[in-house]
C-alpha cells in the first residue's frame, strides 16, 4: 500500500462537519482501484471543506505486511483497528447480553454440504449465504460465555426478511434483503479474530 497524498499548500484550517475516510487493509501494494477510491475520497473531503481521515483495518493480522501502510499524509492522527480491539469485545459482549449474536462451528466445507444438501449449491465466485446450521431456534434465549466458546465463530442473528436501503449519489437507490443475500454474517472468527463487519461499524460510530 504505497500512496501519497499531499495537503494543498496554502490550506486553511477545515470546519467541523465533513468528515471522510480511506481505511485500506495493509496486505501488501496499494490496488490501482484503492488509490482511486482514496483520490475520490480526499477530493470529496476537500470540495466539502472537511477532513480526511486514515484508519488502517489491519485487524486481520495473518495477512498484513510490515511497511504496507507507510507514505501516507492526512489530517488528524492515524486510527489503527488492532488498537481497539477491548471496543470490539465490548461491543460483541454487550450484542451477546441482547440476544442477538450466537456461536457458529460450521466449517467453509460443512456449510457448502449443507447448500448442497437443501440444492442450492453455489456457483464459483458466488456469495455463499450462510444457511442458519447453527442457529437457535429462540435466539433470544441464547446467552452463552464468549470466553469459553474458543472453538467458535459468533455470528449476528439477523431479523427475518431484513432489507436495507441506501441512496448512492452515482448508483442511485439500492436495496439488499440482507436475510435472504447474506445471511448471519461472522463478527468474530473462530481464530479470535474480529471481522471488518463488526470493527468497521464500531470505528465509523
Amino acid at each position: 500500500m504505497i500512496l501519497a497524498v499531499l495537503n494543498p499548500k496554502n490550506s486553511q484550517p477545515l470546519p467541523k462537519g465533513y468528515r471522510g475516510r480511506f481505511a485500506p487493509s495493509p496486505t501488501g501494494p496499494l490496488h490501482a482501484g484503492s488509490l482511486v477510491a482514496a483520490l475520490g475520497s480526499w477530493l470529496d473531503a476537500r470540495a466539502n471543506q472537511g477532513k480526511w481521515l486514515l484508519r488502517i483495518e489491519d485487524i486481520d493480522t495473518p495477512r498484513c505486511v510490515a511497511g504496507a501502510d507507510q507514505e501516507l499524509r492526512w489530517d488528524e492522527d492515524v486510527s489503527w483497528q488492532s488498537k481497539h480491539l477491548d471496543r470490539f469485545q465490548s461491543a460483541l459482549e454487550r450484542l451477546n447480553e441482547l440476544h442477538l449474536i450466537y456461536p457458529c462451528t460450521c466449517s467453509r466445507q460443512t456449510i457448502l454440504e449443507e447448500l448442497e444438501a437443501r440444492g442450492t449449491t453455489p456457483e464459483r465466485n458466488q456469495e455463499i449465504v450462510y444457511p442458519g446450521t447453527c442457529r437457535p431456534q429462540e435466539i433470544g434465549t441464547v446467552k452463552k460465555d464468549i470466553d469459553l466458546m474458543t472453538n467458535a465463530a459468533w455470528r449476528l442473528a439477523l431479523p427475518p426478511k431484513l432489507i436495507m436501503d441506501f441512496d448512492d449519489l452515482i448508483m442511485g437507490h439500492q436495496s439488499q434483503n440482507l436475510s435472504h443475500e447474506v445471511g448471519d454474517f461472522v463478527l468474530r472468527r473462530r481464530d479470535g479474530l474480529f471481522t471488518y463487519q463488526l470493527a468497521v461499524v464500531i470505528d465509523d460510530a
